[in-house]
């Protein structure tokens, strides 16, 4: 079966079903990889706090009229490795956690500097020393393992991910399993 992109309105229904697998309660999702900008408009009717983390300054600043007037929608431009340390340490709570970042676009790429890097594993070491049953949530399982720097995940970085090796870096890995085109593990507690 040959996965493609999951619609924003899917990914909402990925994150509801793994919210109810989930032993714990949460009322904060973090985003890495806010595009276009819309999941963090209709995460807001889940949750009451929304961060969004994007490294392209021209998608954010096409999003900051949409969220200012979304108080539960906070928006940050910054590369999602600066941005995740901090507020992994800040939510002393279980979180929701939706890793997108990944450079896609020439622009995004360009907002990195050229660097054609992918975020995820550094990110992932960064949440692996959580204490809390985190929902960890990596989109774009179509684009594991891919070697082409093309199409719609230019850039390349995908080589090696897989969910073996996702699973592994996180860490504490209870639950793991893929819906639609979303990887999702659910983190035990530190005991």
């Amino acid at each position: 079966m040959k996965l493609e992109p999951t619609p924003r309105v899917e990914k909402i229904a990925v994150i509801e079903r793994a919210l109810t697998m989930m032993d714990a309660t949460t009322n904060t999702i973090i985003e890495t990889g806010t595009g276009h900008g819309d999941l963090a408009c209709l995460l807001r009717n889940l949750f009451d706090r929304v961060v969004t983390i994007e490294l392209s300054e021209s998608f954010v600043e096409k999003r900051q009229q949409l969220y200012g007037g979304m108080p539960k929608v906070e928006a940050i431009t910054e590369d999602s490795r600066a941005v995740l340390p901090v507020l992994a340490r800040e939510i002393d709570e279980p979180a929701v956690w939706f890793l997108d970042a990944h450079y896609c676009h020439l622009r995004t790429m360009a907002a990195a500097g050229g660097h054609a890097e992918m975020p995820l594993m550094e990110e992932l070491s960064v949440l692996a020393a959580r204490p809390y049953e985190d929902i960890v949530i990596v989109d774009d399982v179509h684009a594991f393992n891919r070697r082409d720097k093309g199409g719609d995940h230019a850039g390349g970085g995908w080589q090696g991910v897989n969910e073996k090796s996702i699973a592994k870096q996180l860490g504490r890995v209870r639950t793991s399993y893929v819906d639609t085109d979303c990887f999702v593990m659910i983190r035990s507690c530190e005991t």
